[in-house]
């Protein structure tokens, strides 16, 4: 029953976790790697101290629980690094919580960080096999090191009636663990496939129109709040028309899909850049003043007119592109897409192959 009970609170913690860790991805802050395997490590350690309140007493400053789930679940996600914070905030909750500074805490703590060394090291492992390989090593260490840990610790026998009754409960629920863990990150994953697929151009893979409206109002939201320049620029591919009607529309899509990749390879890591529809499209560039926007859409047009694009097995064509420019606080945000669409206009009527900076 007290197993049952801990099950119960491990996957309890565990959803509310993932919930919490999916949601603050989505910030700015968990942009890089490194601090989304920070960001793993920290919430599963958390949640490793939280648990050894529903742990069972082996003595009188020992205790079994199912801490141990949720360093092995913290290299899952975020490999060395976030098995080995989860494993150091855990040791230290368990030294300051549940005991104080002993021969079993320490002995405990040092146990524990082993562990989160050693299922990172599994889990990076890319020749060790996938999810259910790499769990079940990682339980048969985790099993290992307390059977170690109880003979040095306790002084306890394999024979001892503590050990035969808790080992097969750990093993069991380890893979019930195991289960729950990969079924709500393969339903996150297909959530996420969808939402992207929903927010993505097919084409092009940049974002769609629908990304771009939400993109727009959170980076100028963001802008507001911190005072900063928000640059967005239009571009449109010139006399496209007469590509798909020389070569046919498999090369207008060849086209579009090159220019897509040229732009991927020019902004910014925080820039936003988006298929606005048909042969145009858009960038949001935060925290860009009207000079450095400008500089970065004449590098880009530079490049595209440099570029020749196979649109057939014998054939290549050049392309040139025109852009407009609008720029806040120089442009309140009402009027921002409107300005940014009538530089594009002026670049196109002054002889297209441009790039206009709007200027009030």
């Amino acid at each position: 029953m007290i197993i049952i009970t801990i099950l119960s609170v491990t996957f309890t913690l565990f959803f509310f976790s993932k919930q919490l860790i999916n949601a603050l991805l989505h910030m700015d802050l968990f942009r890089f790697e490194v601090r989304k395997k920070l960001l793993f490590g920290v919430v599963y350690g958390v949640c490793g101290i939280l648990i050894m309140w529903f742990g069972v007493p082996v003595s009188e400053h020992g205790i079994i629980d199912f801490r141990y789930f949720f360093i092995i679940i913290a290299a899952y996600y975020g490999g060395l690094h976030a098995s080995m914070l989860a494993s150091v905030l855990i040791a230290g909750g368990r030294i300051l919580l549940f005991g104080g500074l002993n021969d079993a805490s320490i002995a405990a703590a040092a146990f524990i960080f082993l562990l989160g060394v050693l299922t990172g090291l599994i889990f990076v492992n890319k020749r060790l096999g996938g999810f259910w390989t790499k769990w079940s090593i990682s339980l048969l260490v985790l099993l290992a090191l307390l059977y170690v840990n109880a003979c040095y610790t306790y002084g306890m026998e394999w024979s001892s009636p503590i050990l035969k009754y808790l080992f097969p409960p750990m093993l069991s629920s380890g893979l019930v663990v195991a289960y729950c863990v990969r079924y709500l990150t393969q339903r996150d994953e297909m959530f996420q496939q969808k939402e992207q697929e929903a927010t993505t151009d097919f084409l092009t893979q940049l974002a769609n129109v629908r990304a771009f409206d939400a993109e727009f109002n959170r980076l100028f939201i963001q802008a507001e709040s911190g005072k900063e320049p928000l640059a967005l620029l239009f571009l449109d591919i010139d006399y496209f028309k007469k590509i798909n009607d020389t070569y046919g529309h498999p090369a207008g899509d060849a086209v579009l899909r090159e220019l897509a990749a040229i732009v991927r390879r020019t902004v910014r890591a925080e820039d936003v850049a988006s298929r606005y529809g048909g042969e145009e499209f858009s960038i949001l560039l935060p925290n860009c003043s009207p000079s450095g926007a400008y500089a970065l859409a004449e590098n880009l047009r530079s490049k595209i007119e440099s570029c020749r694009i196979p649109v057939n097995d014998k054939e290549t064509v050049g392309v040139t592109v025109s852009i407009g420019i609008a720029c806040y606080p120089e442009v309140e945000q009402e009027f921002l897409i409107d300005y940014a669409d009538q530089a594009l206009y002026q670049a196109k009527l002054s002889g297209r192959n441009k790039t206009i900076l709007w200027r009030s």
